[in-house]
């Protein structure tokens, strides 16, 4: 094993969170042991999310919309595709922030948490 690269093992132990903007509204998010998890406010943290997504099973992609939002694409068979289709909406979720630095880490960490459960392409 190489070091310095980290392999599939350190996508569990990648760790990110802060305020993204989530169908408008802004939501805590926290990154944390393979699982985004999304909650109405910071101090919302010691309660059950409003939404935690398995990047591993729920998501398939990560992809970077523009300068400040990046969607996160969703497997067909997630729970959350069929509800997001069932609302009539596409299989994704759209995160925004203003801050393109912090969209950027967002971005990065996630795409290295989904490609790291997902065998590492």
């Amino acid at each position: 094993g190489a070091t310095g690269g980290g392999g599939g093992g350190d996508a569990e132990h990648v760790h990110r969170s802060g305020l993204l903007s989530a169908n408008k509204s802004k939501r805590w998010c926290v990154l944390s042991g393979g699982k985004l998890d999304v909650f109405d406010k910071k101090a919302d943290h010691t309660k059950p999310p409003k939404m935690s997504l398995d990047l591993r099973a729920d998501v398939s992609k990560v992809a970077r919309s523009d300068l400040k939002s990046f969607k996160l694409e969703l497997h067909p068979g997630s729970r959350h595709a069929k509800a997001a289709k069932s609302a009539g909406g596409s299989a994704s979720l759209l995160f925004s922030s203003d801050d393109n630095t912090e969209i950027s880490k967002w971005v990065n960490d996630l795409t290295k948490v989904v490609s790291g459960l997902h065998g590492g392409h």
